[in-house]
């Protein structure tokens, strides 16, 4: 179905537009879109080799973002490009990776990202929230 190679330097563009894309909507309701800010940001939190370039058939679509470490595994983001959006892509990258990860699986999701629901049929659990933002868990106990 679709594999998961290593980010390149030379991907930092193109993932900053897939993610810039995908999460403009939600920070536009939430605090308006700034388009300086939001470049900063990427590039602030710009680390390729916590990201995974997702490929159906060769063809970037999009990517992972995480962070390993000795407590659990960190989501910190997932971006497809929008024409591989709502097309079941997301739940199996997500699956496999909290099979892999045998550990608890965090993630944060703004609270009008309709992507919660997914996570929620996942598994996951709302374990604190603030004004905007959901966290959760999958405590990973077994098989997903």
């Amino acid at each position: 179905m679709y594999t998961l190679r290593k980010a390149r330097e030379s991907d930092y563009q193109w993932c900053r537009k897939v993610g810039h894309h995908g999460l403009k909507p939600i920070i536009e309701r939430l605090i308006g879109w700034d388009q300086n800010r939001e470049d900063n940001g990427f590039e602030r939190h710009w680390n390729v080799h916590h990201i995974g370039i997702v490929q159906l058939r060769g063809q970037d679509v999009g990517y992972l973002k995480t962070a390993w470490q000795s407590g659990g595994v960190l989501i910190e983001g997932i971006y497809l490009d929008e024409s591989f959006r709502s097309r079941g892509l997301g739940g199996p990258i997500i699956a496999d990776l909290i099979a892999k990860a045998r550990r608890p699986v965090k993630l944060i999701v703004h609270k009008t990202n309709p992507a919660k629901n997914l996570y929620q049929r996942l598994g996951f659990k709302i374990t604190k929230e603030n004004e905007t933002r959901y966290f959760m868990t999958h405590a990973n106990e077994g098989s997903v």
